[in-house]
């Protein structure tokens, strides 16, 4: 009586060899290798651990009614050497800017749970630090496989918005101070006009504040993350004096042609 050593998953059959001519007739079970005989069952196990197969065949005129059993374990399938693909649309600094997935290799089927369900590819998500894989041509299953070098990803472009009011690309604001709020975890770069801010003490956020004097100026604000997400906005800010034409005292402004 022989079981050998199957893989967590598959389906196997133990194989013994009889002269009895009730051997058709033999019946498997199945029990954990420390569980007390009343635990035999004939349903097949197929969970990693160590297990006794007991066969049992009928007494007839000829032969006695025989019982043998046997040890054996039950393994997991050796992981591949590449045990899933990531994929995603890359940017800069080894970011993703999508969603990611995490793609079996050919001849296997993925998940993020043991036992599955098992698919082609799962999502990447936070929290994810292991994967099991079933080979699709006997169902043998994997125990977790670490992910190694987890994605980095960063979907989102930063934000800039007004402190108050809401900022339209292209529109004509009169404002003596106008304050803008940028904010992004992995802020990379800021630039005014082409200029780069300074982000030595940036944290969650950071505040610009603009200002036209008592004329008009338009400004270009780009702001990038780490991952190469990028958010330009332009418009244009005015002397509030002008918005109304109401001349400042003893203040020398600048005027348009047609003023």
């Amino acid at each position: 009586l022989g079981v050998g050593t199957p893989y967590a998953g598959t389906t196997y059959k133990p194989s013994f060899t009889s002269n009895s001519d009730a051997a058709d007739r033999a019946v498997c079970e199945y029990k954990e290798k420390n569980a007390d005989d009343s635990k035999y069952s004939t349903t097949l196990p197929t969970a990693y651990g160590e297990y006794v197969v007991r066969v049992t065949i009928p007494e007839t005129a000829e032969f006695a009614k025989t019982i043998v059993t046997a040890d054996y374990r039950i393994i997991y399938l050796a992981a591949p050497q590449t045990a899933y693909v990531i994929e995603g649309q890359t940017g800069k600094n080894n970011y993703f800017i999508s969603d990611v997935v995490l793609k079996a290799p050919t001849g296997y089927t993925i998940s993020a749970v043991y036992g599955g369900p098992y698919t082609a590819s799962i999502p990447y998500k936070d929290g994810i630090t292991s994967v099991y894989l079933k080979r699709t041509s006997d169902n043998a299953l994997t125990t977790a496989i670490p992910i190694m070098n987890a994605p980095r990803v960063d979907k989102n472009a930063p934000s800039i918005s007004a402190k108050t009011g809401t900022i339209t690309p292209g529109a004509v604001m009169y404002a003596s101070d106008f304050i803008l709020n940028v904010s992004d975890p992995n802020l990379r770069s800021l630039k005014i006009n082409g200029e780069a801010v300074d982000l030595k003490n940036y944290k969650d956020g950071y505040t610009l504040t603009l200002n036209p004097g008592y004329g008009s100026q338009t400004y270009k604000i780009m702001a990038e993350d780490e991952a190469g997400n990028v958010t330009t906005i332009e418009f244009t800010l005015k002397a509030e004096w002008l918005k109304d034409k109401v001349i400042i005292p003893d203040v020398v402004l600048p005027l348009e042609g047609n003023e």
